[in-house]
Parts: C-alpha cells; sequence; structure tokens
C-alpha cells in the first residue's frame, strides 16, 4: 500500500507540474545515439529556452520529487541521458545561443552541435582548439559532460583547459556560475 500511495503521489505531483507550465507527454521511444538503448515510452518532456525558465522548472519538478534527466543532441552512447518511466526530460536544444564578449572569446548555449560551432567560427576566422572529431554529434553541454577530448587536444589540452566559465542550474534549480579556479569545475568535465 505504501508503494501505491508513493506512486499516485508521484502521479499527482507530474499533473500538478503537467497544468503548472507547457511540459508535454514524450511523443516517442528516444534512443541514444548508436540506437542500442531505448527510453521509457512514457516520459515527459520540455525544451526551456533561457536559464530562468530552466531554474523555475527545475525548482518545481524538484520540490515535487520528480526525477529528472538532461538531454543535449542524442549523443550518449551509454543511454544514461534517456528518461525513464513517468520521468521529465528536459532538452537543451534551445540554448543554441551565442555571443562574443571579449576578443578571442566566445559564449555559447549547451544545446549548440560542437561541429556546427566549430564551422560557424571558421567563417570568422576562429576556431575550436579542442572539438569532437565525429560529425554532428555531440552538443557543447554533452561533450563537456562527455570529458571534452578530441582533434587538438594534445597540443592544447582538454576541452575544460580552454574553458573560462560554465553557468549552470543545479538539481535544485540555482543557476551558479562556475569558473576555472572554481572547485567545482574539475567535477563538470565527463
Amino acid at each position: 500500500i505504501i508503494l501505491a500511495l508513493d506512486l499516485y503521489s508521484y502521479a499527482q505531483s507530474i499533473e500538478v507540474l503537467l497544468n503548472d507550465i507547457n511540459l508535454k507527454k514524450g511523443q516517442s521511444q528516444v534512443t541514444d545515439y548508436g540506437s542500442i538503448y531505448k527510453s521509457s515510452e512514457h516520459y515527459y518532456e520540455i525544451a526551456p529556452h533561457n536559464l530562468q525558465e530552466l531554474s523555475g522548472l527545475v525548482k518545481k519538478a524538484y520540490k515535487s520529487d520528480i526525477s529528472m534527466r538532461i538531454m543535449g543532441r542524442s549523443h550518449s552512447i551509454n543511454g544514461l541521458a534517456l528518461p525513464q518511466e513517468n520521468e521529465l526530460l528536459i532538452r537543451t536544444q534551445n540554448f543554441n545561443n551565442y555571443s562574443f564578449d571579449e576578443h578571442g572569446t566566445i559564449t555559447v548555449g549547451s544545446g549548440i552541435f560542437v561541429v556546427a560551432l566549430n564551422q560557424f567560427l571558421s567563417t570568422k576566422q576562429y576556431g575550436l582548439p579542442v572539438y569532437n572529431g565525429g560529425g554532428y554529434g555531440p552538443s557543447i553541454g554533452g561533450y563537456i559532460a562527455g570529458g571534452g577530448i578530441g582533434p587538438g587536444a594534445e597540443q592544447y589540452g582538454g576541452f575544460w583547459e580552454n574553458v573560462i566559465e560554465i553557468t549552470l542550474v543545479s538539481g535544485t534549480g540555482e543557476i551558479i556560475q562556475c569558473r576555472r579556479d572554481d572547485e567545482l569545475f574539475k567535477w563538470l568535465f565527463g
């Protein structure tokens, strides 16, 4: 009976969240990059457009005890980003913005494909010192989460050694700015 009550409470939390924000049920099973692993058929998903929207969503889901997964461009090869039964899948594809803030630096959203960013930068006579060696694969966020190793790493170090700052949303919904010399920074890469 306790399990049934917990499931009912969880289902109520999802329904409250559904009514409170623009949340929709997943349209189909999601697979990893190699189509080896598949998600549950029953999950919820949302693709926020900015940090404040994401932060608010995560705060509500956390307070309602709703399990969350985050997915960039579905390039994971081990299925870790795939939503399980009744989980909330947060997609980052709308975090595709960029800006040149200082000479020699670019600020980018986590949903941009690494290869697309590098191609864009080449039109401006720039380039990423380290990037994935494949085609359209990981997003910037996924590349960071996967460790950030690729062509250029022998000369320029890992991707983490070329990132100045990361702004992230914690599992409780707090927006955190993390610079290279912060203790948390080294734990964000792979």
